[in-house]
């Protein structure tokens, strides 16, 4: 059971992930940023492009990271699950700093 669920959810979670910062990307759609205030923003075009690419990164190392679960069940990488989206979400962070005006 627990060979096929946490793959499902690694790659469920890869598709929540992605798929807003896949149209946030190419779109270059603001409204999809949660918190996104254009009065405090000096290039929203940079912006959702540096958005949507970590987001697009972190849901392609998911699915790596699913489908080294579903292949080798013993070595489940949770660990490299958590540290993904930890260095990810401040990544994020980090370049979204660039952005705002002080």
């Amino acid at each position: 059971m627990q060979r096929l669920l946490f793959p499902a959810v690694l790659s469920l979670v890869a598709i929540v992930i992605g798929i807003p910062s896949y149209v946030t990307w190419s779109r270059r759609w603001p409204g999809m940023i949660a918190g996104f205030d254009p009065a405090r923003c000096t290039d929203v075009d940079a912006l959702t492009r540096w958005i949507g690419k970590t987001g697009v990164a972190m849901a392609a190392v998911l699915l790596a990271a699913a489908v080294v679960a579903w292949i080798v069940p013993e070595a489940i990488p949770a660990v490299a699950v958590a540290v993904v989206c930890l260095v990810g979400a401040g990544t994020t962070m980090n370049g979204c700093s660039r952005f705002t005006k002080r």
